[in-house]
């Protein structure tokens, strides 16, 4: 039977009949049934292999074939020469990753070559060599004058009415164990479980908590230095420590230049804008820049900085969130749970471990108990944001909300709550995190589809599934770091971390580890990523950490001594990717050509008509596929580069440290600071006017480590967060007490804190630490009560009070004074000079008064003057007002609840505000706010009309004032024509700003977007 044309895909021929192929292809399939059962057979079996072969070498018989070296190439760890754990590994030096590198003078094999361009691009000096430019050297050669930060503007009472503040006091807020508990926390009781079932089944670790036999040593990370005390490390080379010294120096001056940079114009702020010189605010408005630099400003010697950095921590109310973005997302009134912890928490913790001063140690415990919620989730793995000023109960029906989770935010608490644990005694921090722990331990184990023991970038914690790519770079790294430091925090007492770390650097290995060939002349190794069954030869700014986390491990765990090879390799090819751009600064990230791309080399055309292979492609090296070319003051390599000298002891990596910083000096500092880059290989580089805290708590102190002496903050009596806050190790067996590390940082003696003077008391007692009350130097805080709000949030607090309240207070004058009388009253405002104190004034000038006081000022004063009033403000500008009755008084009062303080902001009622209260019952609309602050005018909702009497245009002119001075003083008409006038002109300047807030909105965005990819979001 023939078949029909409806049922078939095949196409027609030029006749409409089927092609008579099908019987014939049958027909011989069927004659051959053996070999197309083979053929089908073995392209299932290669696509399975093919997708499943990576998990399938993970199982018990697997590792036992890799163990026997049955393993192919496409999956094989890099082939690396061993390495000896007892003794220093001599690697060869630069000539290992090729000419490309351009060599330090330690490497004297291949040291002269020439790179035209390079003397060309620097005349003064080529920082790949490890030389700064003259006048930048200048500089830095100087120690910059130490400058307190200038008075802020004085901030505004706040009152019950704008914020209630519920003040953390350590006499019933903190815990009643003290640090000797933490020796007996197996006897405190947990916390009660409020969860239901199959999620109330978890236990603390009793057993190991009980466990009273001291903790063993754990294996000496640092290499055995001759002399540990000297800058050199050696016993007996002044020449060399003079070297190191110096260059420790000018490390110390550069930071400075930055930190001063920061007093000056951002003091108080998250962060400064080193291009521009303006603040912002992106880590809750608590001046994350300050926290972050705590720990630094101790360990570079600095202790009359950390005493103003003190002051400001002093003040930080935790509750208020404010900011202009909310970590790397919007600002909507929660905070990132993970950036809070690390910057602040880990900041705190680590200015206690250093100087033992208890106001970090409350402050820390403060923060901590605001942020635990977070793990009140079924399952007990932490959300990535929270609302501080929520008040919910538990139990919870159904408990908080958790969708997905980032694998780093989830998994990067262990370290700072462990530590609090261990300084408070109370074991409610530890069980938090560890819960969390034993849930990826135990549970997310069972997500099917995982690569090994690695976790995807995200994971659903409920239903124990997970997606995305696996890497140690961004939205991964931490979890893995955490591991191998968390058991080093624990003395070693728990064998699940170091399990943990193990299984899952193992997995690395197979998944992730790969030799790079595709660069010619460099020998490169990467931890790339690895995402639906495809590996991509990804080297990632954010994964450079790995190095120094690899030989960590090698150090801490003796099975896995021969990580310290592939550790050194990868941080080599991290600093390579400094030294091979224009700059001498590594970009975000490198993606390589694999070796069996079909696209690796350019295709040449022949005469024949045939194609040959021609040169090997890359952008902008041979053998790399693409690159993300920005710079934002990262600190991942050089904390690589830092542990390899730590862990080798070994010149090299100094000196390679030292060609990096260089390069970070020529290109990237400003006159007040150190900005973000936008491509690493265009020379001049192109700033992008951003300088994270973590610059203070990262790239400057491990710069500065590097070239100090290894005694200085020992891997063997430190352990570093992700943010490079140094937390004390255990020792002699037992958690190290705060403040009794090696070396001394600060004093303690004297403070308030110290000696308990009451977190409620406003007026503390003398503290050698801060100048007497009543000096004319500026302390650093507000010199009030602990937690009771920064200058900053004062500010930000009465602006959000005049906002909400402007219109209704507006109304409130207008109904009850009407507006005649209010006119009546405004033309006697007259704005006085502002100029120094005992200078005559005269009620005829209209110079506004600055936005920002230089210094405190007394009460404001009244004299009689003329029958009426004048009244020195609080800013130092001085108010007339012409008659001194009670309708006057309440005006005036009302007037300066509005912000109404110069002859500028007295333009309250603008023609539009005008035109409506006329035309719609006169509608006072929230323009009044907006002019009364400076800020440009952006409409939002419309109020209740406004019952005011009807007026003509000569009274609309009389209301609108410039500067002080009134139009219709003269009675004086405006006509239609002049109102519209007036009306375009005014909507002309309000165009103006707003193009002017949209590039400013547009520069943010392109930062935030550059912060994205570098996190690893987009």
């Amino acid at each position: 039977m023939v078949s029909s044309t409806r049922n078939t895909y095949l196409p027609l021929n030029e006749d409409g009949f089927k092609p008579n192929v099908g019987p014939n292809l049958l027909s011989w399939a069927a004659k051959h049934k053996g070999l197309v059962m083979f053929v089908f057979l073995a392209c299932f079996a290669s696509v399975q292999l093919y997708f499943f072969s990576p998990y399938l070498l993970e199982t018990d018989a697997g590792k036992k074939l890799k163990s026997q070296d049955w393993i192919w190439p496409a999956h094989k760890s890099p082939n690396l020469p061993p390495a000896d754990g007892s003794k220093k590994t001599d690697f060869p030096l630069q000539s290992d990753v090729g000419p490309h590198s351009f060599p330090s003078a330690l490497d004297p094999s291949i040291w002269g070559v020439t790179h035209k361009s390079l003397h060309e691009l620097y005349p003064q000096g080529d920082p790949h060599r490890g030389e700064i430019p003259a006048d930048l050297l200048q500089i830095l050669e100087v120690t910059p004058q130490a400058n307190r930060p200038p008075w802020p503007e004085k901030a505004p009472e706040i009152t019950e009415e704008m914020w209630y503040h519920n003040p953390w006091k350590a006499e019933t807020h903190a815990s009643k164990t003290t640090f000797k508990d933490a020796y007996q926390a197996h006897l405190q009781k947990g916390e009660e479980d409020w969860r239901e079932y199959p999620y109330d089944g978890w236990k603390p670790p009793l057993e190991e908590l009980a466990d009273q036999t001291p903790l063993k040593p754990l294996p000496k990370v640092q290499y055995n230095f001759q002399d540990s005390s000297k800058h050199s490390g050696r016993s007996n080379d002044p020449k060399r420590d003079e070297l190191i010294k110096r260059r420790q120096r000018l490390v110390k001056n550069a930071f400075l230049h930055a930190w001063e940079g920061y007093k000056k114009f951002a003091w108080g702020h998250d962060e400064l804008r080193p291009v521009t010189k303006r603040p912002q605010d992106n880590f809750n408005g608590w001046g994350a820049t300050i926290v972050d630099a705590l720990d630094t400003l101790l360990v570079m010697g600095l202790p009359a900085e950390y005493d103003l950095a003190r002051q400001h921590v002093r003040d930080v109310d935790f509750r208020l969130v404010g900011g202009d973005r909310s970590a790397y997302g919007a600002a909507d009134g929660r905070i990132p749970v993970f950036e809070t912890a690390i910057r602040y928490l880990g900041g705190f913790l680590s200015a206690y471990d250093l100087s033992g001063d208890v106001l970090m140690r409350d402050r820390a415990e403060e923060l901590a108990q605001l942020i635990m919620p977070a793990f009140d989730t079924a399952t007990g793995v932490p959300v990535g944001r929270i609302d501080l000023m929520s008040k919910e109960k538990r139990p919870f029906a159904p408990p908080r909300s958790q969708g997905s989770s980032v694998l780093a935010e989830a998994g990067s608490l262990l370290v700072e709550f462990t530590r609090l644990w261990q300084v408070t005694g109370n074991r409610t921090y530890f069980d938090k995190v560890q819960r969390n722990t034993d849930w990826f331990d135990k549970n997310m184990t069972q997500a099917p589809g995982r690569a090994g023991d690695l976790f995807p970038t995200t994971i659903f914690p409920e239903s124990k599934s997970a997606y995305g790519a696996y890497s140690f770079g961004g939205m991964a790294d931490s979890y893995y770091e955490y591991l191998i430091k968390g058991y080093q925090l624990l003395g070693g007492k728990f064998s699940q971390y170091a399990r943990m770390y193990s299984k899952s650097i193992d997995s690395a290995q197979v998944f992730l580890m790969r030799n790079v060939t595709t660069v010619p002349g460099a020998k490169l190794v990467t931890i790339g990523e690895f995402n639906g069954g495809r590996f991509t030869p990804k080297l990632e700014h954010l994964a450079c950490f790995s190095g120094g986390m690899l030989g960590l491990g090698s150090r801490l765990l003796s099975e896995r001594k021969e990580d310290i090879t592939f550790g050194q390799h990868f941080a080599e090819s991290c600093w390579w990717a400094y030294n091979s751009t224009l700059t001498g600064i590594g970009p975000e990230s490198l993606i390589f050509y694999n070796p069996d791309d079909h696209d690796r080399f350019e295709s040449i055309d022949m005469p024949d008509g045939t194609q040959r292979r021609g040169k090997a492609r890359g952008n902008p090296i041979v053998g790399v596929r693409s690159a993300f070319t920005s710079y934002l003051n990262r600190p991942e390599t050089i904390e690589s580069v830092l542990y390899m000298w730590r862990i080798t002891g070994d010149e090299k990596w100094q000196e390679r440290g030292w060609q990096m910083f260089s390069s970070w000096v020529t290109h990237c500092m400003t006159d007040i600071g150190f900005s973000s880059i936008s491509n690493v290989n265009q020379v001049p580089a192109q700033k992008t006017d951003s300088q994270e805290s973590f610059t203070f708590a990262e790239t400057f102190k491990y710069y500065y480590l590097l070239f100090s002496p290894p005694e200085l903050v020992s891997l063997d009596e430190y352990i570093f967060t992700t943010e490079a806050h140094p937390l004390l190790a255990p020792k002699n067996g037992r958690w190290a007490e705060a403040g009794k590390g090696s070396m001394k940082f600060w004093d303690p003696t004297g403070s308030e804190d110290e000696i308990g003077a009451s977190s409620s008391q406003t007026s503390p007692i003398q503290d050698p630490h801060v100048p007497p009350q009543g000096s004319e130097l500026y302390s650093g805080g507000e010199r009030k009560r602990v937690g009771g709000l920064s200058n900053n949030q004062k500010h930000l607090l009465y602006n959000r009070w005049q906002q909400k309240h402007a219109v209704t207070l507006a109304k409130r004058l207008l109904e009850n004074f009407g507006a005649e009388n209010i006119k009546s009253r405004l033309r006697s405002f007259k704005l006085l000079s502002y100029g120094d104190e005992g200078n005559e004034y005269s009620a005829s000038s209209s110079s506004s008064s600055p936005s920002h006081a230089t210094s405190p000022t007394e009460n404001s004063d009244t004299t009689e003057v003329d029958g009426g009033v004048i009244e020195s403000l609080d800013d130092g500008s001085r108010l007339i007002l012409g008659i001194e009755d009670d309708a006057s008084v309440a005006i005036r009062d009302a007037l300066k609840q509005l912000g109404i303080r110069t002859g500028q902001d007295i333009q309250v009622l603008t023609e539009h505000g005008q035109r409506e209260l006329l035309r719609e019952k006169l509608e006072l609309e929230e323009r009044l706010l907006a002019e009364a602050n400076g800020q440009v005018y952006q409409p939002l909702t419309h109020h209740d009309d406004l019952d005011l009497e009807t007026g003509t245009d000569g009274e609309v002119g009389e209301l609108y004032g410039d500067q002080g001075e009134f139009y219709g003083e003269e009675e004086d008409e405006l006509d239609t024509q002049s109102m519209e006038r007036m009306e375009r002109e005014e909507e002309e300047v309000v165009e103006d700003e707003k193009e002017k807030e949209k590039e400013r909105r547009r520069e943010i965005a392109r930062m935030n977007m550059a912060r994205f990819r570098g996190k690893g979001v987009i």
